[in-house]
């Protein structure tokens, strides 16, 4: 009994690390795609050797928007919808983060009932 309470205390401790692992690696891979990004943007727009051609040129070949003017039209609605498109991406560390909590509480009471 002492082993299955040991192995449930570490799981509750490990799984929900895990979890936040997981999504932090996710939304910091995106963020440094951005600012790259727009670093990148802010170089070409800051270029006094460029003519206006060039640097829409070159804006348009180096760094695409992501955005159409429908996005700005309907900025509200995109911003829900992304917001309600990251819950596939946090469903496997909140799954982690539950497991382990579910972890900890068993071997709470198993603790508590086994001496």
């Amino acid at each position: 009994m002492k082993l299955a309470i040991t192995i449930l205390t570490v799981a509750s401790g490990v799984l929900p690390a895990l979890g936040v692992w997981l999504l932090w690696r996710r939304v910091d891979s995106r963020r440094d795609h951005l600012r790259r990004k727009l670093r990148r943007y802010e170089q070409i727009m800051g270029d006094a050797g460029l003519s206006d051609e060039e640097r829409r040129s070159r804006l348009e070949r180096e760094v695409p928007s992501e955005s159409t003017w429908g996005d700005l039209v309907h900025v509200r609605e995109r911003i829900e919808l992304v917001s309600l498109e990251q819950a596939p991406e946090i469903t496997a560390p909140a799954v982690l983060a539950s497991v382990g909590l579910l972890c900890a509480t068993v071997a709470g009471l198993l603790s508590t009932w086994f001496d």
